[in-house]
């Protein structure tokens, strides 16, 4: 695969550096298809509930959600510390538990070579996004890893909630997200696919899972000729 798209690291976005063209992020892609979180009515209701000025409710999730960021940021970079044996990216907090975590990443990894932040695009539907781990097997079979750093990864809505059409199917969790996320980056690596996973770290009890992830080639198939329907029309 080309370098023809870059990413520009300040601003988080994708460019085609050929035609200057932006490229939607497979993240921001499926965002598009999840129902809006309206946190003010949300923190409205718990204002009343609790008796907490709905400011500080905002507050404090802003704060959590900056937090998770640079947490999950932390977490990224060790990991691709160990891949790409470069100690200067491993936090000295967390090197242990990344250790662990790049273990187990190990075991997946006999025959084959790996490539961290493996940077995939596809120029039809103008998508880009970076896996955190291609596996590549005899040149032929593939398989992805991502990390995550979540509180918790939910198999189902808490809310009976689901995504929009044309994946209204699907219920609105973050298991279902994730499996949508890699199975873009395994649409655009254009290859057999092997195995799918996650890698899910939980914060508190630093204590990894790997969780095996479908590939939904099906619902990226229909959200992608939907995605590029509704930005002709």
């Amino acid at each position: 695969m080309s370098s023809e798209v870059v990413f520009i690291e300040g601003t988080h976005k994708y460019y085609n550096s050929i035609t200057a063209e932006e490229y939607i992020s497979c993240t921001t892609l499926i965002k598009r298809y999840t129902p809006e979180f309206k946190a003010k009515e949300m923190a409205e209701r718990i204002s009343k509930r609790d008796n907490i000025k709905v400011e500080d409710i905002l507050k404090k999730w802003d704060e959590a959600g900056r937090n998770a960021v640079e947490f999950g940021t932390k977490i990224h970079k060790c990991m691709e510390g160990y891949v790409k044996h470069n100690p200067l990216l491993i936090d000295d907090e967390w090197k242990d538990t990344t250790k662990i975590g790049y273990e187990l990443l190990m075991e997946e990894a006999e025959e084959c070579s790996i490539e961290s932040e493996k940077l995939l695009f596809n120029h039809e539907y103008k998508l880009a996004g970076q896996s955190d781990i291609v596996y590549t097997r005899d040149h032929s079979i593939y398989n992805i890893a991502d990390f995550k750093t979540n509180k918790k990864i939910e198999y189902s809505s808490r809310y009976g909630e689901y995504m929009l059409y044309p994946l209204n199917h699907l219920q609105h969790c973050s298991y279902n997200e994730y499996a949508l996320q890699l199975s873009l980056y395994a649409y655009m690596l254009q290859q057999p696919i092997g195995k799918m996973f996650l890698l899910h770290l939980n914060k508190e009890t630093k204590v990894w899972t790997k969780i095996p992830m479908p590939y939904m080639k099906h619902e990226v198939m229909v959200l992608l000729k939907h995605f590029k329907l509704k930005n002709t029309i």
